[in-house]
């Protein structure tokens, strides 16, 4: 059991943003068109308010704020070509690119990425 002394500070917060610990409003729009060779082309952008009922933090553990308050973005291309290899064994190749923004008043959760993925799907 610590002593008065120690300086330790605790977060009463989840370790995964479950959808239950959240209020807000989000929405979603996505294209999808058929270019020439069959190449399929998605476009998707996603924008999400969250309100949760915690409290947000700086890096240091201070509270900065009552509660925390995120705003997301997301914006995916992607480029996607089906094939028939044989009788009963299809492939599709795909490349993805994305952009996430997440503006936090709580600083750990304040951030933004660049992604990209090139895959292959096997179907049977």
């Amino acid at each position: 059991m610590p002593d008065d002394t120690t300086d330790y500070r605790y977060v009463n917060e989840d370790i995964y943003n479950e959808s239950y610990s959240y209020e807000g409003l989000g929405g979603r729009l996505k294209y999808k068109h058929l270019l020439p060779l069959n190449i399929q082309l998605g476009l998707s952008l996603d924008v999400q308010q969250k309100h949760l009922g915690y409290a947000g933090y700086n890096l240091i553990g201070d509270t900065v704020a009552v509660r925390r308050f995120d705003l997301r973005t997301n914006v995916d291309f992607s480029l996607s070509r089906y094939f028939e290899v044989y009788k009963n064994l299809s492939a599709e190749l795909i490349f993805l690119a994305g952009y996430d923004r997440n503006q936090s008043n709580d600083e750990f959760n304040n951030y933004y990425l660049y992604y990209w993925l090139i895959g292959l799907g096997i179907g049977f």
